[in-house]
């Protein structure tokens, strides 16, 4: 049985984040050839050089994006944290001393 891949919620946000990183690229990309030269964005050429290219600067991207992810997965751990204790205290009515 093949290992089941881990799907926690900061591991899709990174998969996401190059995902989207990857479509905005080769979009934009496909857009410039298309304005610029004589390729059309329908060529298959153009379809797969895009995708390519798109695909290249999601992985030299990712250890930037992998940190960013992990920032704002700590940070709103800790403010949900905050929230709880929030919360609780006020439902316990719990003062500081």
């Amino acid at each position: 049985m093949p290992d089941t891949p881990d799907l926690s919620a900061p591991s899709v946000a990174k998969w996401l984040v190059t995902s989207f990183i990857a479509m905005k690229v080769t979009d934009v990309t496909s857009r410039t050839l298309d304005n610029h030269t004589r390729l059309n964005t329908d060529n298959i050429i153009v379809r797969l050089g895009t995708g390519l290219v798109g695909m290249v600067v999601s992985v030299h991207a990712k250890p930037y994006t992998d940190k960013m992810v992990d920032r704002t997965t700590i940070y709103i751990a800790t403010k949900r944290v905050a929230y709880q204790d929030k919360k609780a205290k006020k439902k316990y009515n719990i003062k500081k001393a």
